[in-house]
Formats: C-alpha cells, structure tokens, sequence
C-alpha cells in the first residue's frame, strides 16, 4: 500500500487553474490519501473500492464506493481514505472557486454542504464514468481536452444529482419502525462487516439520505452508533461468558482484539479485561 499522500499535492494541471480543473488519477491498486480539500473535489469511480473512510475527523469506518458513481468532496472538508481492494481506480477533479462561477455561475448554487458524500448514482454519471474508463486507460497520457469536458461534465452531474437530493434530504427523521428495523439488523449482524450502502438499502433509501435521517433520530452518526452497539454487547458478553477476549472481538465485529481495545479505552476508560475484572467485583 501507498505511503499517505496529499491529492492537492498529486493533482496535475492541463493548464491555468482559474481556467481548467486540476486533475488525479488514482490506480488499481490500494492506497491511502490523507489530505483537506482547498476547494470542492469531484471523484469519478472507475471501479468498486473497499475501504475504511474517516471524514472531518470521524473514525474511520467500513465503506464500499461502488463503480460507476461519484463522490463530492466540498471545500473545507478534510478525507481520509485508506483502500484495501481496488478494481480499477477513480479519477478526480478539483475546482476551485472562480473556475466553478466562471462554468455554472448561479445555476447550480447549493447550501453549504457539510460533509463528503459518496455513491452519487445516476444514468449521466454512470455513462460519464463508463466514457472516463477509456479517457484514462489508454497507453499514453489522455487528451487535455477530452479530460477537461469530462471534469466540467462531473462537476454539472454531481450538482444536478445533490440538488435532486435535498428535497429527500430535507425530511425529518426516521420513524420508530424503520429505527427499530434497522437497530434489529445491526444486532443480528454485529459480528458482520456492516456498510452503509447495506444498511441503506435495508430502508430502500439513498446513503445521505439514511445519514442524516438516521443523526437526526438518534442525535449521533450512523457510523459512531454500531461502534457504539459492538462496545455494549461485547460488554455484555465480557460479564456473562469466559470467552477469549479475541472471540468476543470477533463475535461483536471488531478488526481485531486491538481494535476492541481501542473503542473500549476511549469510551469505557477500561481496556476490555480490566471491564470485565471490574464488573465481577
């Protein structure tokens, strides 16, 4: 795997930055990137990505970008990607402010949006990204032209999709039963590798839709409440078995037993052994 690396930093240039976007080609293969986004990011996904993704901070979580999207990065934003199973890469553009008024003016203007989103779906990006496939495999360096129309067309689908997303992501929280389902599902599958692309499509709803429906039923993300439902089971497990530490990390979902440790330490203060010698005291 790659040694961390800043995508600004990596980005090439088909001419003057007010005028075009700064572009990156990431290969098949894994990699990490680490870096905070000056201006917006638009990633094109040639191919599905297994991942663990930590956004502005968060821990980092399971997360599978599916092939065919795109994800938006906003401006302001930090990214922390590390990739464990690649199948063909993703390409990126970064717009900066002026380049982004001088393209779409007003037309696509939007409300500050807070935080990366990912798996943005639809028939003009999966077509996009299906044409970026062969822009970016060919043997020798792809056409500055060609890839600055597919970095203006990115930009425009991405903001088309994200506008016809924030009337469904304006709504209110979940209901009790569609809370309830999905609280029963991630019991049932503790031990499995939860993804918020399974848990959504659980609901029938799109990720940033689950995302912020879910934070605003239970005042916390997604993401941070299984960590939180593996924590408290395997506390219940620690209390009422003699089972290994490493099964009980496996049994609940953890990476590994250091993994377990870790959560326990900075939400309990306990590793999970001095809980389990505190609890039969």
């Amino acid at each position: 795997m790659d040694t961390p690396q800043c995508l600004a930093a990596t980005m090439n240039t088909g001419g003057a930055q007010a005028e075009c976007a700064l572009w990156h080609l990431e290969p098949a293969k894994p990699y990490r990137l680490s870096f905070e986004n000056e201006a917006d990011v638009v990633c094109l996904l040639l191919g599905a990505i297994e991942a663990k993704t930590g956004y502005d901070g968060r821990s980092p979580s399971a997360m599978r970008f599916d092939a065919l999207t795109a994800a938006f990065h906003p401006a302001g934003g930090r990214v922390a990607v590390e990739a464990s199973a690649v199948s063909a890469g993703f390409a990126a553009f970064r717009f900066a402010p002026e380049l982004q008024h001088k393209l779409l003016g007003a037309d696509y203007r939007l409300a500050p949006i807070p935080t990366s989103i990912d798996n943005i779906a639809s028939p003009s990006i999966a077509g996009l990204v299906a044409y970026a496939r062969t822009l970016f495999n060919a043997s020798s360096q792809p056409d500055s032209i060609a890839v600055e129309a597919v970095s203006q067309l990115a930009l425009v689908d991405v903001f088309r999709s994200l506008r016809a997303f924030a009337s469904k992501t304006a709504c209110g929280p979940l209901s009790d039963r569609e809370y309830a389902r999905l609280r029963e599902h991630i019991d049932a599958n503790i031990a499995e590798r939860l993804s918020l692309v399974e848990l959504s499509d659980l609901l029938d709803l799109p990720v940033i839709t689950l995302r912020r429906r879910f934070q605003r039923k239970a005042g916390l993300p997604l993401h941070q409440f299984v960590l939180e439902r593996r924590v408290q089971i395997a506390q219940h497990q620690l209390t009422a078995t003699s089972a290994p530490l490493r099964e009980i990390a496996a049994s609940c979902g953890f990476a590994s037993q250091q993994h377990m440790t870790s959560a326990f330490s900075r939400r309990l203060g306990l590793t999970p052994l001095a809980w389990r010698e505190r609890a039969r005291t």
